[in-house]
């Protein structure tokens, strides 16, 4: 794991032509430049937010199913739809 990213990914990256040096990031023996570590913590931290923002989604849609179901029992069945 380089970066977060499996070392498959950066053989894929490298199959394809790109090059690991322009892209600012190493992998362990292939000489490339060093990691841009401030970079990389931002992605990271961009990544965990967005994370964190869709499962607070998640839980707001299965509370409000789980609201729009009980209501749908106390009209009897379905309710109107």
């Amino acid at each position: 794991w380089v970066l977060g990213f499996p070392g498959w990914v950066w053989g894929f990256l490298a199959g394809f032509g790109h090059s690991l040096a322009g892209l600012g990031v190493s992998r362990p023996g292939l000489g490339c430049a060093e990691p841009r570590a401030p970079q990389a913590e931002i992605y990271r931290a961009d990544f965990e937010a967005e994370r964190a923002a869709r499962e607070q989604l998640h839980e707001q849609r299965e509370a409000l199913q789980e609201e729009l179901n009980q209501l749908r029992l106390r009209l009897g069945g379905d309710g109107a739809r």
